[in-house]
């Protein structure tokens, strides 16, 4: 304990004057004649042991009286910790009482069941009184002080600094700079509250502090400065970013830099010279306590990181809103990240809504016109709450080298970076399929239609060119100028056709194989051939029952379109006859039949660059399946294998916040510079290195569309990505205090939520916690006791008095005997 006014504590000699006053003005006794009666001298005995005690009692509390005036007066402050009981002791403690008072009361009854004399009464009830106060007080100390003392002795060990008040101050002020910062409440957002805050605080340290700002988005080193201007303008400054790292992070830093910066005193200090540290080491943390933006996981390593500097002073002030509401998008998910061109890809987001941010909500997509402005493509009402809810939209009829856009609400809420999201799709040219069966007229045509029907490809509306050739000119082919190459059942392929399959494979190409009765199986041994087929052919069996395809495995690629919209006719499909295969070591069984031996229906297989797919069973209306008598089934299955081995969605144009976009450039053209057009109208410019075949943006960490042009505007090329927020990010869970002291430890900080709270809290944290509200309670507790006692003893001395009186006065009137 550290008095602020220890000069005053010269008073407690007062506390002797109410010792000198009890022997200088207490009662002469009168000496009175009394018959020679044994009981009045017994009870005069016992009444003046019981009057001793109880005086002896009233002269200790009116000294404590006195002191505790003084000490009071001298503002004692003692370390801050959490001095509040806990909720064991406090149980304790009225268990302690409930027994005396208990005991107490049940020894009384008893006595007088006895019928004992009253002055014999009220010789052992004064004995019972002392002897519980006396109990109970032991138990107090032993069952709750003492488990109290040790639970806080570390906090009361630590020396507090003399006049630390005006001591200067090396503080560092941490700033959580995510996106739900940016939530906006009585019309500012958390970070402008946060800045609000630090800057009035930032006026009141101590002159000769140091200051440094840091904040969650930047890695840089923290270093401190004298000037409290720069650190205005610092704080001034902060935005929030979509690439935040975590505040444990930053606090590691923070701690690194105090430490260091203690070093550096220590040595600029002579051999043989005490070191003391001149500033006050402090840490203020403005955050909204949003859950996403700390590491629970690493509560142990910021503890052991916060030991290193056991004088440092936490505070955290939290500028979040206790129960905020809000609608967020998230999750956006297409069907496609690249379409040819006229293509259909389907975009759909998740909806939470949280507080008032529940209920129906309008969502709305648009796509980015030529001039830059956004053309609303339709919108839809969505249930929202807590449980998120997908919003579905399909674009059709897609153009261009690039197509962006945004799903975005309706209506703005509180927090609006979650309010939209952003979305990029890639056109591609036609992809040119070769189709090649042993008879044009029957299979070839049942797959060409489902793809492509010829009226689209003649009005340029399919994003499919088909050619289909008979099996017999497949080696003499171009295959260069193909994507996917279709075999339809071809029965007897040769050395040439396996070789020149193999070449186009390795090349980058797709294939497609579909296996029916007029396969050969030799012909599909050949040593070439197992070179680049998925599985051996080992006899064409027909099932015992009718089986189907086994859709467990939905989240392949091939079959994202039919989970996104109806398995149930893909699943219906029946099929009475296959092909019997063994899969290669390096083939993957994507969709297997429902028969008992999970007999492979489609396999995979990677061939260089390019990649081959095998299906088991015909494409055709013949005796094996029903796969064609579905037109759903037909067109879907016939255009996602097209795509899926053309690899026309291995690019990727869609990113969330953290991660770095890899952008293909054109084989077409050599890029020297490219223009990089962000979402805040920037453009700047990225020079590239000789034979770049991609590029690494890595400076993205604004949310939005982004562009990519040459700087050369000859050259045709274009191409985009875009940037999204984590989906945590709209994620307003908050840090209660048992997560808190979790990460920080139980007493190792210290909250506020405004500046005079922060004040407080900071005041108490350089000068320790005052205690004089409570030594101004004890005190009148201990005045009120005294009054109490005085009345009573004296009314009882008197009472006393009475009543021996009146018995000898009554022993006078009676007559002798």
């Amino acid at each position: 304990m550290s008095p602020q006014n220890p000069q005053l504590l010269y008073f407690l000699a007062l506390a002797v004057i109410p010792v000198i006053l009890h022997f200088l003005l207490r009662a002469k006794p009168k000496k009175l004649l009394f018959p020679a009666l044994r009981l009045i001298q017994m009870q005069r005995r016992a009444n003046r042991r019981r009057m001793r005690l109880r005086h002896l009692l009233l002269l200790l509390l009116r000294m404590a009286v006195i002191a505790l005036i003084v000490i009071g007066l001298a503002r004692p402050t003692v370390p801050s910790a959490n001095y509040s009981p806990s909720m064991s002791e406090i149980v304790t403690t009225l268990f302690i009482l409930a027994a005396a008072a208990g005991g107490y009361w049940a020894m009384l009854r008893f006595w007088r069941r006895k019928q004992l004399p009253e002055y014999d009464l009220a010789q052992r009830r004064s004995f019972l009184r002392g002897g519980v106060a006396v109990g109970t007080l032991v138990l107090l100390l032993l069952l709750v002080v003492w488990p109290f003392q040790r639970r806080i002795s570390a906090a009361i060990s630590q020396p507090t600094i003399q006049q630390a008040e005006n001591l200067p101050v090396a503080a560092v002020f941490l700033f959580d700079t995510s996106l739900s910062m940016d939530f906006k409440y009585e019309n500012k957002t958390r970070l402008e509250r946060a800045a609000e805050i630090a800057t009035e605080h930032l006026n009141n340290l101590p002159g000769s502090s140091r200051i440094a700002i840091s904040d969650t988005a930047s890695n840089e080193p923290i270093h401190f400065s004298p000037d409290r201007a720069i650190a205005q303008t610092q704080i001034q400054e902060l935005k929030s970013s979509a690439i935040s790292a975590a505040i444990n992070d930053r606090i590691r830093a923070v701690v690194d830099l105090q430490v260091d910066d203690i070093s550096r005193g220590q040595g600029a200090v002579a051999d043989g010279e005490k070191f003391e540290d001149q500033f006050v080491r402090e840490l203020y943390i403005f955050t909204d306590l949003a859950q996403h933006a700390w590491q629970p996981e690493g509560a142990r390593l910021l503890q052991n990181e916060l030991e290193r500097l056991a004088a440092l002073g936490v505070y955290l002030i939290d500028v979040g809103v206790e129960e905020p509401s809000n609608t967020s998008l998230t999750d956006l998910r297409l069907s496609s990240q690249a379409v040819p061109q006229g293509g259909v890809v389907t975009v759909d987001a998740a909806v939470t809504g949280s507080g008032t941010g529940s209920g129906v909500k309008t969502v709305g997509i648009s796509i980015q016109g030529p001039g830059g402005e956004m053309i609303d493509q339709g919108s839809t009402d969505v249930q929202v709450d807590q449980i998120a809810t997908r919003a579905r939209f399909p674009l059709s009829g897609l153009t261009g080298p690039v197509v962006q856009g945004e799903v975005r609400l309706e209506t703005d809420d509180s927090l609006s970076f979650d309010d939209a999201i952003s979305f990029t799709i890639e056109v591609q040219p036609p992809k040119q399929v070769l189709v090649v069966s042993d008879n044009y007229a029957t299979k070839a045509n049942f797959f060409r239609t489902a793809l492509s029907p010829e009226e689209l490809e003649l009005s340029g509306d399919s994003p499919y060119r088909t050619k289909v050739i008979d099996s017999a000119k497949f080696a003499a082919e171009d295959l260069s100028r193909f994507d996917v190459v279709c075999w339809l059942d071809v029965g007897q392929p040769g050395f040439a056709d396996w070789r020149a399959l193999q070449r186009f494979l390795e090349a980058g190409g797709g294939a497609v194989l579909f296996l029916g009765p007029n396969v050969n199986q030799a012909s599909y041994l050949d040593e070439t051939a197992q070179a680049i087929l998925p599985a051996d052919l080992l006899a064409n069996r027909p099932f015992k029952e009718t089986e189907q395809f086994d859709l467990r495995n939905l989240t392949h690629p091939l079959l994202r379109t039919f989970a996104e919209w109806d398995t149930s006719e893909l699943a219906s499909v029946n099929v009475t006859r296959h092909w019997r295969t063994k899969p290669a070591d390096d083939a993957t069984v994507i969709v297997p039949y429902t028969d008992a031996n999970e007999t492979p229906a489609i396999i995979e297989r990677t061939v260089g660059q390019g990649r081959v797919v095998m299906i088991t069973t015909p494409f055709d209306r013949s005796e094996w399946s029903n796969l064609v008598t579905s037109v759903n089934v037909a067109v879907v299955l016939s255009d996602q294998l097209a795509q899926y081995v053309s690899r026309h969605d291995d690019e990727r144009y869609n990113y969330t916040a953290g991660q770095i976009p890899v952008i293909k450039l054109s084989d077409e053209f050599e890029i020297k510079q490219l223009l990089i057009r962000k979402p805040d109208r920037t453009q700047p410019g990225k020079d590239l290195p000789p034979g770049a075949d991609e590029v690494v943006i890595d400076d993205a960490r604004l949310l939005g569309n982004y562009r990519l042009i040459p700087r050369n505007a000859d050259i045709q090329f274009e191409r985009g990505f875009s940037i999204n927020a984590v989906a945590s990010e709209s994620d307003l869970s908050r840090l209660g205090t048992s997560d808190l002291d979790e990460l920080f430890g139980e007493g190792r900080y210290e909250a506020a939520r405004d500046i005079d709270n922060l004040t407080r809290q900071v005041r108490q944290g350089r000068v320790g916690r005052e205690i004089f509200p409570w030594v101004l309670a004890i005190m009148i507790g201990i005045f009120v006791a005294e009054h109490f006692v005085a009345n009573y003893f004296y009314e009882t001395e008197t009472t006393a008095a009475e009543d021996i009186a009146r018995g000898m006065s009554s022993n006078a009137d009676q007559p002798a005997v």
